[in-house]
């Protein structure tokens, strides 16, 4: 149980402690811009130990342009084949993050997805194991134009079930996760 309460002990200072600290100096203090954007992303993750393709996409809100709010949704569009049959991942939640210097061409984000997902054998809805999902996640974004970022994406997915009826680590369905984003929108 200990490990659980270091990973969301990580997974605070991760998120909060950079947003505290850059508050000092954008948060609360003048006048607050909304802006929002969409992304669509393809990458690869791994599903029981082996490589998958992963796409997904994801909608935000960034307040005075480094707070990141908003939501983001992953799936396998091609099935993996194991023993036991053909395997399909999907997740997805709310995103909290935060931009390190957005004004630059290339800058740092840091973002966590905190949500649910399901992975299920095809044709056998027996086999659907429900799982929390953390995943947090460091991109370097590229500023193209003002409406148009790409970055790269690199973290890992934290898959936690409860299938025994107590929290257990789902290894399964966790592992690391690489990201290509194409954000259009205002920055």
């Amino acid at each position: 149980m200990k490990k659980y309460y270091c990973i969301f002990l990580i997974l605070i200072i991760f998120t909060a402690v950079p947003s505290l600290w850059a508050a000092q100096n954008t948060l609360f203090k003048g006048q607050i811009d909304v802006n929002g954007n969409i992304s669509a992303k393809a990458g690869i993750t791994t599903l029981e130990s082996r490589p998958v393709f992963l796409a997904g996409g994801n909608w935000t809100a960034l307040i005075n342009h480094s707070l990141i709010i908003g939501n983001s949704w992953h799936i396998t569009p091609f099935p993996a084949v194991y023993s036991g049959g053909k395997r399909l991942l999907s997740y997805g939640g709310p995103v909290l993050g935060w931009a390190f210097f957005p004004e630059k061409l290339f800058h740092f984000s840091g973002s966590c997805l905190i949500g649910t997902g399901q992975s299920w054998t095809a044709k056998d809805t027996s086999s659907n194991t429900l799982f929390f999902a953390l995943e947090p996640e460091l991109l370097l974004e590229m500023n193209i134009s003002a409406h148009f970022h790409i970055a790269l994406a690199g973290g890992y997915r934290f898959g936690f079930n409860s299938s025994s009826g107590k929290l257990g680590f789902a290894t399964p369905v966790s592992g690391p996760v690489g990201n290509l984003y194409i954000r259009f929108g205002d920055f």
